[in-house]
């Protein structure tokens, strides 16, 4: 997902924007599971524009976004599987998460990942 990108699509059900670092569309009977990653994300950007001043080689800006990339598709991945399971033992005492639960989560995931890039060098 690209900011050229943000008007086609919805990130939990509203509008794209510099702070969603990704969502995903649960899988329907025409379509898998998509997940969406921003890769014009605040954080990201700043991120990448950071690596460029310090002067990181083209291949150790990628691997570094590529790595950040994965990890939040996997956590997106694992948030579906987690709402899926809710969803089968909801009248069990589990609570479904709501969109802006979610929302935050991979807010939340996607700043401890690029502090974590930070602090690693």
């Amino acid at each position: 997902m690209t900011k050229e990108n943000w008007g086609e699509e919805t990130c939990w059900d509203s509008a794209w924007s510099a702070v969603e670092p990704g969502s995903f569309e649960e899988p329907s009977a025409k379509s898998p599971l998509t997940i969406f990653v921003n890769q014009d994300m605040e954080l990201l950007a700043t991120y990448r524009e950071s690596l460029l001043a310090k002067k990181q080689a083209e291949t150790t800006i990628q691997q570094r976004i590529n790595k950040y990339t994965t990890h939040i598709a996997f956590h997106l991945y694992q948030m579906y599987e987690q709402k899926k399971m809710a969803l089968a033992q909801q009248g069990d005492g589990i609570e479904v998460p709501s969109e802006d639960q979610a929302r935050d989560e991979i807010k939340r995931v996607a700043r401890t990942l690029i502090k974590l890039m930070e602090v690693a060098g």
